[in-house]
């Protein structure tokens, strides 16, 4: 699985930052320790296809008879219930890509999981249906860094370093 987003925000927040408790219900600081990341890379991709996406929001979310709350508001708490529901989707709907929602973290940003291809499956993202929109940025850079901390201040959440 890829997970991403339709900007820095939010592809920080499904990734580096999906893990920290959103701002209204956080019970702990909101922080992520950068060791864990360092080989991390900003990476901007385009597909080079069509892709058919499950929109988890509004009707999509009807037919799944589930509320964005217990869906994708719900953090670290309800990993396992949701890898359950991505999974039934992908194997109820056969041709399906992945999944799109608004962000948690970043609201009012698109979030992306794009499932890998598997032969089980006709759908899911390939080798050649993804390509670079410009150069890796490194995590371990100073402007990979900055790129990050200016985020993470966006978002009220401390990076630390060791």
């Amino acid at each position: 699985m890829l997970y991403g987003g339709e900007n820095d925000e939010a592809a920080a927040s499904e990734t580096i930052f999906h893990t920290v408790d959103a701002a209204a219900g956080a019970h702990r600081p909101r922080r992520v320790a950068l060791d864990k990341y360092r080989s991390w890379q900003w990476s901007e991709v385009v597909t080079t296809r069509q892709l058919a996406l499950i929109r988890l929001e509004g009707a999509g979310l009807d037919a799944l008879d589930v509320t964005r709350a217990e869906l994708i508001d719900g953090g670290r708490g309800s990993y396992p219930q949701t890898r359950a529901w991505a999974q039934a989707l992908a194997g109820a709907l056969p041709n399906a890509d992945g999944l799109w929602w608004r962000s948690r973290q970043a609201p009012g940003r698109w979030a992306v999981m794009l499932f890998g291809r598997l032969r089980r499956r006709p759908g899911g993202v390939g080798p050649g249906d993804l390509t670079a929109d410009s150069p890796a940025l490194p995590f371990a850079t100073t402007a990979g860094l900055d790129r990050l901390d200016d985020i993470a201040d966006g978002l009220d959440i401390t990076v630390v370093r060791s």
